[in-house]
């Protein structure tokens, strides 16, 4: 739930900030349509967006969570460290996502939010599945870094082929 709210306040915030730039950025447009008609559709509109926001923020959260903690146990699985079962992972990941209240603070919420995430996940794994810290640590980071080493591989094959067509 805190990780609902805190993405939610971030999610807010850059709404606002991105309806303040289009209607500064359009604000002449605006003088030929004046009255309660224009106002109202723009509020319906923005009220739409933050309700269809806080629908898919609470699923997707939802849909993070179970495959987050399905992809720790995984790896914890394949290095052995998985002795509580998938509950237990379950449970440690959804521990782990707390600090999501971070995600109210503009700009570094979300990455602070990540980190801390990372280390509870280590803590906790390492406490419920009655492993050593060094496993539980691999276990965490073994997806971390096939996300990034994924990125690196696509940036850099869209760099090659980039250069093989000029």
């Amino acid at each position: 739930m805190s990780t609902v709210f805190g993405a939610s306040g971030t999610l807010l915030l850059y709404l606002l900030i991105g309806a303040g730039a289009a209607f500064f950025g359009r604000a002449e447009l605006f003088k030929e349509f004046h009255g309660a008609a224009t106002l109202g559709i723009g509020v319906g509109v923005v009220l739409g967006v933050v309700i269809g926001l806080a629908v898919a923020l609470t699923f997707a959260t939802l849909a993070r969570v179970y495959i987050g903690a399905g992809i720790d146990h995984l790896s914890l699985m394949l290095l052995g460290a998985a002795r509580g079962g998938f509950e237990a992972t379950f449970r440690s990941y959804c521990y782990a996502m707390s600090p999501g209240i971070f995600g109210l603070i503009p700009g570094c919420g979300s990455y602070v939010f990540e980190i801390w995430r990372l280390v509870l996940s280590i803590f906790a794994y390492r406490s419920v599945h009655k492993t050593t810290g060094a496993r539980a640590t691999v276990a965490v980071l073994i997806p971390v870094g096939l996300c990034c080493g994924g990125y690196l591989a696509l940036v850099v094959g869209l760099q090659v082929l980039a250069a093989s067509h000029t």
